[in-house]
């Protein structure tokens, strides 16, 4: 350190307030509207706290397995989770009731108005089906109609 600093040892972060889950937090996401978040254990439940007083608004039993992202609805109406149970939920976030329940790919899940995702998928196919067997897609929606309309059109059937 150069002579004549001096260094603050104080703590510069101050803790408004702490909650708890059920378990260590594996998936974390805010409210559109940056009052609440979601917190996913990794044995399940989720969690949805009140961003400004720490208070817990409510918890959702989860996934079995264990719960491994949640992801809002850009509205706020909604909140997707999906689990190593290999489901998708939909929780209904006025109530805090479970709207819809099932394996992404059923037809319930077709026509969801939100997209759970990062920002691309990768799939490959044998080398045998395809031309190009490694490809990335986006994560709307259409980007998914992409990818499911390339699989059918490799074979694919599962």
């Amino acid at each position: 350190m150069p002579p004549g600093r001096t260094v603050k040892t104080e703590n510069r972060l101050q803790s408004r307030w702490r909650g708890t889950t059920a378990d260590h937090v594996v998936g974390l996401a805010w409210s559109p509207d940056g009052k609440r978040f979601a917190a996913a254990a990794v044995s399940g439940p989720i969690t949805i706290f009140d961003a400004g007083l720490g208070t817990v608004v409510a918890t959702l039993s989860g996934h079995g397995f264990g719960t491994t992202s949640v992801v809002w609805k850009p509205s706020g109406e909604a909140l997707f989770t999906a689990g190593q149970d290999g489901h998708v939920r939909v929780w209904d976030t006025t109530l805090w009731q479970e709207r819809a329940n099932g394996h992404p790919a059923t037809s319930m899940f077709l026509h969801l108005p939100a997209d759970i995702g990062a920002t691309m998928h990768m799939a490959a196919v044998g080398v045998d089906r395809s031309s190009e067997p490694v490809r990335s897609f986006g994560t709307f929606t259409d980007d998914l109609h992409k990818l499911a309309d390339w699989f059918s059109a490799c074979g694919v059937t599962t």
